[in-house]
């Protein structure tokens, strides 16, 4: 049963943006950012500039700054752009992810070796003297909060100044440590702004295109930038994700976190472990900008359906804020009338939100389950200004959310302060932790793919990389056909005196 209709995506320009940035900035943050399905315009083909900024590098003509790495020659060259073939060619040699004065140690709760879906240390030990050959040119994305601090938010997340300089730090740390193979990374920046789909497709166009990037690094939010860069313009993309199956299938796209089927699977698979929807009546809601091809919605029915539900309701929310608000009172009245006793959320925070405050004013009090579907159950940010029924609500997640820091986030914020960008504050620690994952994460893959690095070698490469030590998630590894990292799941508890997700137990494996 489906108790809202969908509405039609906003159209481009000034009014999306506007309507998109309560939602994002909600979502934006504690050490994480959430990376929601947005129907955005077709890629575009103007160019607009994109100007970074930051203390690191010269500012390029077109917008771009660029840092020279070790050994890069007068002309600015840079590595082919991989192709399928195995065109470009590379040095010999091989590496582990960097670390501070050695190798990460082991990440609690990480993917032993001989688990199924587990691995080996990362890629082979290669050169550790300064890298000296053909650069390699990888575009670095800095997140862009401007617009949300000009609309009067406070907000904690660091600058792309800041975040210039930690990417710099582990740019600098590689290279004196053999590079890519001996290869030199010579860093691209530009800022994203993740409240605005349009400028996050420019930002992939002008990496891909004008700067010829070898690959891009970081978070572009929307899942039409991702897209952007890794099937219209087959270029490599290591990020946070979760995202949709058919972005993976080129096997240019890396995450940290499970592709969405699996995020889908490990919710619904725990929730049938603990006996949490076994006859009863249960209300899914989604909307239309998470999940716009409505696969999640149709996964998690069939799979909480088999689990033994007594009923089984759906509802898909609207991408504009406002009528979806209009419809969430009117879900939240047909359901309690209904008879619905556990909610699930597959769903942009904000909705969620409105959601449980709907049902508060109706005294109407359901069990309540999150997941990392939209990061609404792994950030505190999230759930700012969530009523008093949300409270102990219970979230799978693959993420290390409001956990003690690991070893592998150690490791991040030493290497940082040894090479002068230590953080401004605790707070930062997240968004320091997830970038260090990032640049790890591509740089094993690629020290993994051996002596010609393409497209294709980096994508076996990261395939071979094994188990690589994070910050952000509970533990997993890489392997054949799998280039979504996590692989283990824990849970949190919403408590409401803290208005924060309290971790219960261990990492164990998914539900699924």
């Amino acid at each position: 049963m489906s108790d809202a209709p969908r509405t039609m995506p906003l159209p481009p320009g000034r009014a999306r943006t506007y309507a998109l940035l309560v939602g994002a900035v909600v979502v934006l943050l504690l050490g994480g950012l959430a990376v929601p399905y947005v129907l955005g315009d077709p890629v575009p083909t103007s160019q607009a500039t994109v100007t970074a900024t930051g203390p690191v590098g010269g500012e390029r003509e077109d917008g771009a700054t660029s840092t020279g790495a070790p050994g890069a020659g007068p002309d600015g060259s840079t590595v082919p752009e991989g192709s399928a073939d195995g065109s470009a060619s590379g040095a010999g040699g091989g590496g582990g992810a960097p670390g501070g004065d050695g190798a990460p140690g082991a990440q609690p709760g990480a993917v032993p070796a001989g688990v199924p879906g587990g691995g080996g240390s990362g890629a082979p030990a290669g050169p550790t003297g300064p890298a000296t050959g053909e650069p390699v040119r990888v575009g670095f994305a800095l997140v862009d909060l401007g617009a949300a601090r000009e609309a009067g938010f406070v907000l904690s997340f660091p600058s792309p100044a800041v975040q210039q300089g930690w990417w710099q730090a582990s740019v600098d740390e590689a290279n004196d440590n053999g590079g890519i193979n001996g290869r030199p990374i010579e860093p691209v920046y530009r800022n994203v702004n993740v409240l605005d789909a349009s400028d996050a497709q420019q930002a992939c166009v002008r990496f891909t295109e004008d700067d010829e990037v070898f690959a891009v690094v970081g978070v572009l939010y929307f899942a039409v930038a991702d897209e952007c860069v890794v099937n219209a313009h087959r270029t490599p993309l290591v990020t946070l994700g979760p995202n949709d199956d058919s972005t993976y299938a080129s096997g240019l796209l890396t995450t940290l976190m499970p592709r969405t089927s699996r995020v889908i699977a490990n919710f619904a698979g725990e929730l049938a472990n603990l006996g949490l929807v076994k006859g009863k009546h249960v209300g899914i809601l989604g909307d239309a900008g998470s999940d716009p091809r409505g696969t999640s919605m149709s996964q998690l029915k069939q799979l909480v359906e088999r689990a033994g539900a007594s009923q089984v309701r759906t509802s898909t929310l609207g991408t504009d804020l406002a009528s979806a608000a209009a419809q969430t009172s009117v879900v939240v009245n047909n359901w309690r009338s209904a008879g619905v006793d556990t909610v699930l959320f597959i769903v942009n925070p904000q909705y969620a939100i409105s959601f449980v405050q709907n049902a508060d004013r109706q005294f109407w009090t359901p069990e309540y389950h999150a997941s990392d579907f939209a990061n609404f159950g792994n950030s505190d940010i999230a759930t700012a200004g969530m009523s008093q029924g949300f409270d102990g609500a219970l979230s799978i997640t693959t993420t290390t959310v409001n956990r003690p820091h690991n070893q592998a986030m150690a490791t991040c914020i030493a290497l940082l302060e040894r090479r002068g960008a230590a953080l401004e504050s605790p707070e930062q620690a997240g968004a320091a932790g997830q970038q260090c994952d990032m640049f790890n994460v591509f740089l094993a893959g690629a020290r993994a793919a051996g002596a010609e690095l393409t497209a294709a070698t980096l994508s076996r490469g990261m395939q071979s990389a094994g188990q690589i030590p994070a910050t952000r998630i509970g533990g997993g590894s890489f392997g054949p056909g799998k280039q979504d990292l996590a692989d283990l799941v824990g849970s949190a508890r919403w408590a409401y005196g803290c208005g924060c997700w309290k971790p219960e137990g261990d990492f164990r494996r998914g539900g699924s």
